[in-house]
């Protein structure tokens, strides 16, 4: 496998160069942002996502025709590369740019990228993803948050945990058991639904988990008779095999790659390419519109 950077890697590479260099001093220069409701960490990463967005540096992964450059794996390479090394803010809406965002262009219907896929861009509103439970974890098939079809609208009720952001979150992508009997016919991996959740709706209580530095970024997350719209459904009934397997690898290729993006600054020093590090990548992580390093 050729891991040599081709004349449009060094094009790409030039322009976030350039554009950082007009845009990063700048901005770091301005000082501290504060946003109500949100910590100084996230009120400093809004902006700048929104900054990026301007450049149509935020989602690099996506489609032009929703603000993205379609990158390829080296063109992430060199972004991530180029963003430790100078040092950037990172974004506002992580999960929303790397993983539901594409989830959504993949799956969704029109009106749905038309409704969600702007404000993921333009960091005007803030996603959070739910698939933990107490009894699903790592097993996550064995979810057993439940939605049941009352008409035009779900009906929630379950638990989830470890939910990054939940409590500044508007909107929510949410894996969810829509044939309550699967588990007991030992088809687990069946009736899994992807939902997106309105955050604001009545029936939802998140509860911040401190961790060790007293942040609470991770929370749990209650559905007590929660009604979301059918139509918030992102593809089919209990479709949630094959795309389960995506989101998971998505996810897992964006953890797999921190150790990656934590080297960079060091790599950096002594001008190793990062492109020779990626024969250690496990490539089947690596999907359509997932990077492997998300800053």
């Amino acid at each position: 496998m050729d891991f040599s950077y081709t004349e449009d890697d060094d094009a790409f590479r030039a322009e976030l160069r350039s554009w950082l260099d007009d845009n990063l001093p700048e901005f770091v220069g301005a000082g501290e942002i504060h946003v109500e409701g949100l910590s100084r960490t996230m009120a400093r990463r809004r902006e700048w996502q929104k900054r990026l967005n301007e450049g149509r540096w935020a989602a690099i992964n996506w489609p032009k025709e929703w603000g993205g450059r379609e990158a390829t794996i080296m063109q992430n390479v060199i972004y991530s590369e180029e963003m430790a090394k100078a040092r950037a803010p990172g974004i506002f809406n992580a999960n929303g740019i790397w993983q539901i965002g594409p989830m959504i262009i993949r799956w969704g219907t029109d009106e749905q990228k038309q409704k969600w896929l702007p404000g993921i861009l333009s960091a005007d509103e803030h996603w959070c993803q739910g698939f933990s439970e107490p009894q699903a974890g790592s097993d996550l098939a064995n979810l057993r948050c439940a939605a049941v079809l009352d008409g035009d609208e779900y009906v929630l009720n379950g638990q989830k945990i470890w939910i990054s952001t939940a409590h500044i979150a508007e909107w929510g992508l949410f894996l969810v058991r829509t044939d309550p009997d699967a588990i007991e016919r030992g088809r687990k991996h069946e009736g899994i639904t992807a939902l997106i959740v309105d955050m604001r709706v009545p029936g939802i209580e998140c509860r911040p988990i401190r961790d060790v530095t007293g942040d609470a970024m991770f929370n749990e997350v209650f559905f007590d008779e929660t009604r979301i719209p059918a139509s918030y459904r992102l593809g089919e009934v209990s479709a949630g095999g094959p795309g389960l397997v995506e989101i998971r690898t998505d996810r897992a290729a964006n953890v797999a790659s921190a150790p990656i993006a934590s080297e960079i600054g060091r790599i950096g020093k002594s001008g190793t390419p990062i492109g020779e590090l990626l024969v250690f990548f496990p490539c089947s992580l690596v999907g359509e519109y997932c990077p492997l390093v998300s800053p």
